[in-house]
């Protein structure tokens, strides 16, 4: 199944058949054109699932930042943000990372170093793994994403309280979620307003990406008024967001370049969601086991008496 596209394997559908597979595959941001056939049919089982604890039954309270943001805390100061990486290079017994943050350019120097970056990025910092990597890297395809979320005001009950998302064939986005629906049933009186997010991957996403915001605002509002009539009569706020490099999907013969990606290039690793199909939860399983790798390594590497402890210092490049 994964030689061929979606679209391949299910053969010509009647436009409205199409129209209901087409919202579920293409979140993964490839359209059935594009993404394999096994992608497909796997994503349409992961947004369906209803069992307990399966498919997309679960959500983050307070959102999916609510994990990094915690991640960070936890960190302190060792998490350090507005640090552009221009270079990732080996020497000899170890790597080094050259960044720019506040218009200082700085050096730190590891034994090993992970990669947690999106594959376009990686290639380029990356400026001596393997070829094999980096013709793998090469061939990984991201499709994009234009999303909008909108603050409502109403103050009774609405038709849309009880759903959490809502499919959308033949429209501008291909779901719309309710956010505001995962504390509804904790509320003994329903409170005041809604928070909707709408999003369109792959070719929805390149029909409204080069759009101005408010182009953009007015194309989803039309939609959502014709499911939910009056809807933007309650809107009080938006913002839009667009995202060319969104997510990361399977296209036909993808598997055959797994093997150089899940390899390390010297003392390299690599870690993201590129590397697989789970997204976050492969983001965080490759980042395990390269760490995992390295620390057994640094048990029984000679390199171990050259670097005894990691800095936590910046070094800046002039004093090197």
């Amino acid at each position: 199944m994964n030689d061929q596209t979606f679209t391949d394997f299910v053969g010509e559908l009647p436009t409205d058949a199409d129209a209901l597979f087409r919202p579920t595959v293409s979140r993964s941001a490839g359209d059935p054109e594009e993404i394999s056939a096994g992608a497909g049919v796997e994503y349409f089982n992961l947004v369906w699932s209803k069992g307990d604890g399966e498919g997309l039954t679960r959500n983050i309270i307070g959102g999916p930042s609510t994990l990094t943001e915690t991640m960070a805390a936890g960190l302190g100061e060792r998490v350090q943000i507005g640090a552009v990486v221009n270079e990732v290079f080996h020497k000899p017994n170890s790597v080094v990372v050259r960044y720019t943050q506040n218009g200082v350019s700085y050096e730190e120097e590891a034994r090993y170093a992970i990669l947690a970056t999106p594959a376009p990025i990686t290639r380029k910092i990356a400026v001596d793994i393997d070829q094999q990597m980096g013709e793998a890297l090469d061939q990984i395809v991201y499709g994009p994403y234009v999303s909008a979320a909108f603050l409502t005001n109403e103050t009774g009950p609405q038709v849309w309280d009880n759903a959490y998302a809502v499919a959308a064939p033949k429209r501008s986005f291909n779901v719309a979620f309710n956010m505001s629906n995962i504390v509804r049933n904790n509320e003994p009186v329903r409170q005041q307003g809604s928070s909707f997010m709408t999003f369109s991957p792959a070719r929805l996403a390149r029909n409204l990406i080069e759009k101005t915001d408010d182009q953009i605002v007015k194309t989803y509002l039309n939609d959502l008024d014709d499911i939910f009539p009056g809807f933007s009569n309650h809107v009080v706020e938006s913002e839009v967001q667009r995202w060319p490099l969104g997510l990361v999907y399977c296209f036909p013969g993808r598997s055959k370049i797994q093997p150089y990606l899940t390899r390390p290039s010297g003392r390299l690793y690599l870690a993201g969601d590129y590397l697989g199909t789970l997204y976050t939860e492969t983001a965080i399983q490759t980042g395990y086991d390269a760490a995992q790798d390295i620390l057994s390594l640094l048990g029984t590497s000679p390199s171990n008496k050259i670097y005894p402890a990691l800095t936590d210092s910046k070094t800046p490049v002039s004093r090197l």
